[in-house]
């Protein structure tokens, strides 16, 4: 029997030093989840010692699984393939320079296991920064979650964030029929299942908090603007 809540799937490509300080922030927060969490990475046939980081941590024996493609097949059909192999009942895509920040991960999942609420998708507060996520993380009053019954009302909460990645949980158990890759070539593969999601459940939740780091980095294998701003406005 599958008793998989979450599975956290992280696609890269040739972010090695990254995915270390992603992995090293992330796997010490499954203690005590083992067994209802799954940690995939998928490696775009990086050109760097990619590899190699996920190997120094496989060695710790954790629930930490890598797959390397033979070939770069692709940012939006590796994002696909992380949803689509996950076994999990939620699935979180996270970017490989992304932070899950200390005792996020059991915020997650006590939302995930509240038995009351069938939730299509959570959406988690990110923040960026550049040098060190911990020092740069900004002042953040106190505002009360939600969990919203109506998916506009929702969706527009979340606004243009709804485009980054590490920011979504998304309930695949609700959307079984959903393929991601029906969305390849949209450059927001996850936003779209995130929408299918939304608007297959009776509620969603808003966790208002900051949850995410994300590094700002200069140079990405993908165009920001049109990410943030065409792609997002199609979808």
């Amino acid at each position: 029997m599958n008793n998989i809540v979450l599975s956290i799937a992280i696609p890269t490509f040739n972010r090695a030093e990254w995915l270390r300080l992603c992995l090293s922030r992330l796997i010490p927060q499954l203690e005590g989840f083992y067994g209802e969490i799954e940690v995939t990475v998928y490696d775009n046939a990086s050109p760097d010692n990619t590899g190699e980081v996920a190997i120094e941590f496989l060695t710790k024996n954790v629930p930490l699984t890598y797959i390397r493609n033979s070939e770069n097949i692709g940012s939006d059909k590796n994002i696909a393939q992380c949803f689509n192999k996950a076994i999990g009942q939620y699935v979180l895509i996270l970017g490989d320079d992304d932070v899950v920040l200390n005792g996020s991960l059991q915020k997650i999942i006590k939302a995930l296991k509240d038995a009351r609420y069938n939730h299509g998708a959570i959406f988690m507060r990110a923040y960026g920064y550049d040098d060190n996520y911990v020092t740069e993380m900004p002042y953040q009053l106190f505002h009360k979650s939600k969990i919203y019954s109506n998916s506009n009302e929702f969706m527009s909460r979340c606004s243009s964030s709804m485009a980054f990645i590490s920011s979504l949980v998304i309930n695949k158990s609700i959307i079984p029929n959903i393929d991601a890759n029906d969305y390849i070539g949209t450059a927001l593969v996850q936003t779209y299942v995130f929408y299918e999601a939304v608007r297959s459940a009776k509620t969603n939740f808003f966790i208002n908090e900051y949850l995410i780091a994300a590094k700002r980095v200069e140079q990405r294998d993908y165009d920001v603007t049109k990410v943030f701003g065409s792609a997002l406005n199609n979808a």
